[in-house]
């Protein structure tokens, strides 16, 4: 049986106008630890502190309350072009 997936966008409210809060994106990796190691150091970000053991979830901070979440997975989820970060 299919996991279903959701997502939740915050809405904060701004005089009379409405905008949306973006917090975090979350990458399934197969190598926690070396997807760490290229985002501290190829890419220089730093890693944040999580209420998760390191062992199967890390955080990055990609700036201005942004956040990358790492996760470990061994799932192969189908191709899609659709689905991207850009």
């Amino acid at each position: 049986m299919k996991k279903k997936r959701t997502f939740t966008l915050e809405v904060i409210s701004m005089k009379e106008k409405q905008a949306l809060s973006y917090d975090h994106s979350a990458l399934l990796v197969s190598s926690l630890q070396q997807s760490v190691t290229f985002y501290k150091d190829i890419l220089q970000l730093t890693e944040l502190e999580t209420p998760f053991p390191k062992d199967s979830i890390r955080w990055m901070d990609l700036g201005g309350n942004q956040q990358l979440h790492l996760i470990l997975s061994q799932e192969h989820p189908k191709k899609n072009k659709g689905v991207h970060l850009a």
